[in-house]
């Protein structure tokens, strides 16, 4: 099984090629000391047939606590995650990072083994 990050990645299966790509974008990048809550979206895509995939799982992990959620892509490809940052009691600031990952149908039901390129 093959899992796409937010970059792209080429699979091999069974003879086939599979292109997808996956995008990670938020609606602000700064949150205020008093907490707030930020959007998240990520946008799958087959760039071979450049088709959006949908009703895939992908799930947003937040890199240094290894806390996740997950959504399910629509038509469009599109998951949207609603993450709630906590008020910072602290004087310093505090930095996250996530990242995007989801195995779209095409790779995980494939019966013979993937290969990565």
């Amino acid at each position: 099984m093959a899992t796409v990050y937010s970059n792209k990645i080429t699979v091999s299966v069974a003879g086939t090629t599979y292109q997808y790509s996956l995008s990670l974008s938020t609606n602000t990048t700064s949150i205020p000391a008093t907490g707030g809550t930020a959007t998240f979206t990520a946008v799958l895509t087959d760039t071979t047939l450049n088709k959006p995939v949908p009703n895939t799982v992908v799930t947003l992990t937040e890199l240094t606590t290894g806390s996740s959620s997950t959504a399910t892509t629509n038509s469009s490809g599109t998951a949207t995650f609603s993450v709630t940052f906590p008020a910072n009691t602290s004087s310093n600031s505090v930095s996250y990072t996530f990242q995007a990952s989801a195995t779209p149908a095409a790779i995980t039901t494939s019966p013979s083994p993937v290969t990565i390129t």
